[in-house]
């Protein structure tokens, strides 16, 4: 049961990471655009961010496709998620929730209330990855 729990977060991982990474990647200018209008992100900070975080998406999904480096690879999943719901909160909390989301594709469809819940199953599910792989060392 823990090692199908692995594989298919795994998966779901991966898949969600690339998808996210190659829709941010397709269209740069979107991306660095709707980043723009966040309250919460610098300016200065936006060029370097807009080709840092599809990177660090891709090199996740890189960690959690090999089985040596996947416990790694969920720590970043894991602080990816976090950090976004963090974001998230801090938006919802202080500002009217009009900015658009910068995470693309599909994702920037959903409403912020729900991209809250999405990212907390997601760190729910490599929370308890990172539990399973941790008692296998």
């Amino acid at each position: 049961m823990s090692k199908k729990f692995v594989l298919t977060a795994t998966f779901l991982f991966i898949l969600l990471f690339c998808y996210a990474a190659i829709a941010k990647g397709r269209d740069i200018v979107v991306f660095q655009s709707q980043m723009m209008q966040s309250p919460l992100i610098p300016r200065q900070l936006v060029s370097l961010l807009s080709y840092a975080v599809p990177v660090i998406e891709f090199g996740t999904a890189f960690l959690l496709a090999i089985e040596k480096t996947r416990l790694i690879g969920f720590y970043f999943s894991y602080f990816i998620m976090f950090s976004f719901s963090v974001y998230l909160v801090l938006l919802l909390s202080l500002y009217s929730g009009n900015i658009p989301c910068a995470c693309g594709g599909i994702l920037g469809k959903l409403g912020y209330t729900s991209h809250l819940i999405f990212n907390i199953f997601f760190c729910a599910a490599a929370f308890v990855a990172i539990l399973i792989l941790s008692k296998k060392k």
